[in-house]
C-alpha cells in the first residue's frame, strides 16, 4: 500500500526532492554559473545598480561597500543613498546610510532629522 510519509508529496511529474537533493542540485547549477564560459568575474553593470556576485546571490556593490566600512551585515530595511544621484558611483564619499525608509524619504524632502543617518563619510 501507498505511504505518503516515506515516498514524499507526488507531484504530476515526479516526487518532491529531499533537502539533499535540493542542496546537490543547488551546488551544481551554482558551479555552472561559476565555471561556465560567459563567466566575467561576477560584476554585473545593470541599468540601476552594479552587483556582485558574493557566492550565492548577486548583491549591489553599494550595500557591501557600506557593510565592510561599517564591520556588519546591513538590514533589509536600511537604505543606502548615493548622495550625487548616481546609482553606479560607488566611492565611499557619495554614500549615507539611514536607519529606515521613512529617513531615505526626509533626505530626498530635505527634512532629516538627527537620528536618521546611521553613517556617512564623516562617521569614520
Amino acid at each position: 500500500m501507498w505511504n505518503p510519509k516515506s515516498i514524499g508529496r507526488r507531484f504530476k511529474n515526479g516526487y518532491m526532492l529531499t533537502e539533499e537533493q535540493k542542496v546537490r542540485r543547488t551546488k551544481t547549477r551554482l558551479d555552472n554559473i561559476t565555471n561556465g564560459p560567459n563567466w566575467k568575474g561576477g560584476r554585473i553593470v545593470s541599468d540601476t545598480y552594479v552587483k556582485i556576485w558574493t557566492g550565492t546571490k548577486y548583491v549591489p556593490e553599494h550595500r557591501l561597500l557600506v557593510e565592510k566600512q561599517i564591520g556588519r551585515k546591513l538590514k533589509p530595511s536600511e537604505p543606502v543613498h548615493h548622495i550625487n544621484g548616481n546609482t553606479k558611483d560607488n566611492e565611499l564619499k557619495n554614500l549615507v546610510l539611514l536607519k529606515h525608509p521613512m529617513a531615505h524619504i526626509r533626505y530626498h524632502r530635505g527634512t532629516i532629522k538627527k537620528g536618521d543617518i546611521l553613517w556617512d563619510t564623516t562617521c569614520r
